[in-house]
């Protein structure tokens, strides 16, 4: 594939769920062959370059890449011939409509779409890099989010030193999860979204300077918005109550800080509800009655019969759906996954220290977003589908933040 794309939008559209070979837009050239080997090949380099420089393991890390690479051609293939819509993808989207002046049906809430759209439309204008070519771009730099992920992960609980701790091995299998693969394999928006709130992470752990700190956040905070704007919003909340932390000591101020931040970011959350107010009660109403009607929008579209209206257990659903559930083989796959996600951080919370947690202030930061931003995901989508892939991208901050405040053992080999 070369050149600019001749398709009539209209005649190639479908409703139903297609492949995108349906419309020829796969790309099986050699040009896809020999970029996809290339991708590989320097990933490989990649790895055994940082493994010489002591940053990464070298065994771990191509156990990891392994186990990424073939999670992700399995969905990849799925994905392109069985489940894709044939419109629903940034690659078309970046193809064909900014030559319609597409960008003016959108607003701030929806920058994500046009700026994977643009990276797209550049890849493939530029760069000669078909649907596929982009997609195995992405997987490959995936595998570098669950070896860097897994790589912080273990610094926070000295894996390396304490072997014999079952904690330490729940910790050490979490890039194991299939879904985690799933989504850091293909869907380049989510990637990026991982990518960028580890190197947060990262700088929030390590660098003790507050100066510091907030210098190197920014770029990193625009690049997010540029993504995805409402986590933006749970990360500058989550900041706001990281911050107070460290700075104020008395309870009774810090109380009142909460009070008054958390009521401020409410009127200004309510922008993305395309509603402005001071009525606190008001917004919260507004708040709940959006996430009604949007999840009733989902539950029309992908005509769920029965729709909760509990918010525990909207919020279990998000995390924790489907279990117990075995009407196909996604569910039963996930069924499981969700069973082990449930018993690992069931046992992970129960192995708190709560002295490293009052002394630890990182991981309040990672709790208040994890909180947040599941509590907000939960109440606006409605869809197994959805919550399977929009957990997989805070669920990281879960983890980090439990890792920090582990007790030194809890669960041994002799017990």
């Amino acid at each position: 594939m070369s050149g600019k794309p001749e398709l009539d939008l209209d005649k190639n559209y479908t409703a139903i769920q297609g492949g995108l070979m349906d419309i020829g837009i796969l790309g099986t050239s050699f040009l896809t062959i020999l970029f996809s080997i290339l991708f590989f090949l320097i990933s490989i380099f990649l790895i055994f370059k940082m493994s010489q420089l002591k940053i990464i393991d070298l065994k771990r890390s191509i156990i990891i890449f392994t186990f990424h690479s073939i999670i992700s051609m399995i969905f990849i293939s799925v994905l392109m011939a069985l489940v894709v819509n044939d419109l629903d993808s940034y690659f078309q989207t970046g193809l064909f409509l900014p030559d319609e002046g597409f960008e003016e049906r959108y607003n701030f809430r929806h920058w994500g779409i046009l700026t994977l759209s643009v990276f797209y439309r550049i890849l493939y204008l530029y760069f000669q890099l078909d649907f596929l070519s982009i997609n195995i771009l992405f997987a490959c730099v995936g595998s570098f989010v669950l070896i860097f992920f897994d790589k912080l992960i273990r610094n926070n609980v000295k894996i390396d030193r304490s072997r014999k701790n079952i904690i330490n091995y729940l910790f050490y299998f979490l890039v194991f999860f299939p879904s985690f693969s799933i989504w850091t394999s293909t869907l380049g928006k989510e990637i990026l979204t991982i990518l960028l709130l580890l190197i947060f992470a990262y700088v929030l752990i390590n660098e003790k300077k507050i100066v510091n700190k907030l210098i190197i956040f920014l770029p990193i905070i625009i690049l997010i918005t540029l993504i995805r704007p409402h986590f933006t919003f749970f990360i500058v909340v989550s900041l706001i109550f990281y911050f107070t932390f460290i700075l104020v000591k008395n309870n009774s101020i810090r109380f009142i800080i909460f009070l008054i931040s958390s009521t401020l970011f409410l009127i200004l959350g309510s922008l993305y509800l395309d509603s402005l107010s001071l009525n606190i009660f008001a917004l919260i109403d507004l708040f709940f009655e959006a996430g009604l009607q949007q999840r009733k929008n989902l539950s029309s579209e992908y005509q769920i019969r029965e729709m909760p209206t509990n918010i525990f257990q909207l919020y279990f659903s998000f995390l924790f759906s489907p279990i117990f559930s075995f009407g196909s083989m996604r569910d039963i796959f996930l069924s499981f996954e969700n069973l082990a996600l449930v018993v690992v951080m069931i046992i992970l919370i129960f192995n708190i220290d709560l002295e490293k947690f009052k002394k630890n202030d990182e991981s309040k930061f990672f709790f208040a977003f994890f909180l947040i931003s599941t509590f907000v995901l939960s109440i606006f989508t409605y869809q197994s589908g959805v919550y399977w892939r929009m957990k997989w991208l805070v669920l990281p901050y879960f983890f980090i933040g439990i890792s920090l405040i582990q007790k030194d053992s809890l669960i041994n080999d002799k017990k």
